[in-house]
Parts: structure tokens; C-alpha cells; sequence
């Protein structure tokens, strides 16, 4: 019977995100350089019913948050479930921790991802 090892690997280090201004619905996102946005965060400015998400590098929309007063919030992607959009609560899940903080998260093929409050971040994503 042969042994086997295992070699040890560090894990990958976190990605940063820096957002262009405070107000998270009009916004640009960086990864670590300023001159180069990944994403442009727009939300229509008499409404404020409305936030499209673009990749800044092609100006292609990437999302777009419907906020609705008496119905569900919805997020369509244009490009997935044939431009369909679904209800924000079912592709963005609410829960509560242990330790009682709210978070919200979301399922994807790479894993779960949190969005939670953070003292010296404001919002961290784990």
C-alpha cells in the first residue's frame, strides 16, 4: 500500500472592491486600480426605481434591479433565463446569523457568496 501526501496550497487571497462615491446605486467599481472600473452602478435619478449594472469595459448592461412599490422587487439579467427577470428575493436570500447580524447571500456554481455588514468595511462579502 503506497502512502500518499498531499501538498499544502495557500488559499487565494481576498479581492478587494472600491466603489467610485458612497451612494451604492450611482457608483463605479474598481478592483484595486482607479483608472479602470469594472462595473458602472446607474440608477435613474427622478424615479430611483430603477439600477442598471454595466461592465464598464463594454458598456454592456449586465443587470438591472426593478424596485417596485406593491409587487416584488425584481433582477433580470439579460443574458441569462431568456432576458426573464425574477423576483430579487429569490436570487438575493435575506438570513440571519448565530450571532444575529443579518446577511444576505446568494448560490452560485463557485459556491455561496454573504453580503454582511463590517466595522472597518461597511460591507464585506465573504
Amino acid at each position: 500500500m503506497q502512502a500518499t501526501t498531499t501538498t499544502p496550497t495557500n488559499p487565494t487571497p481576498p479581492k478587494s472592491y472600491n466603489f467610485s462615491r458612497e451612494d451604492m446605486k450611482n457608483t463605479k467599481i474598481f478592483n484595486n486600480q482607479p483608472a479602470l472600473p469594472l462595473y458602472s452602478v446607474v440608477t435613474d435619478i427622478k424615479s430611483d426605481k430603477r439600477t442598471d449594472i454595466f461592465d464598464a469595459r463594454g458598456n454592456r448592461l449586465l443587470a438591472r434591479v426593478d424596485r417596485r412599490d406593491i409587487l416584488p422587487d425584481t433582477i433580470t439579467f439579460p443574458n441569462r433565463n431568456n432576458g426573464s427577470s425574477i423576483n430579487l428575493s429569490k436570487w438575493l436570500q435575506k438570513s440571519k446569523l448565530e450571532d444575529g447580524h443579518h446577511v444576505h447571500s446568494i448560490e452560485t456554481a463557485h459556491g455561496t457568496y454573504v453580503w454582511k455588514s463590517n466595522a472597518d468595511y461597511r460591507l464585506a462579502v465573504s
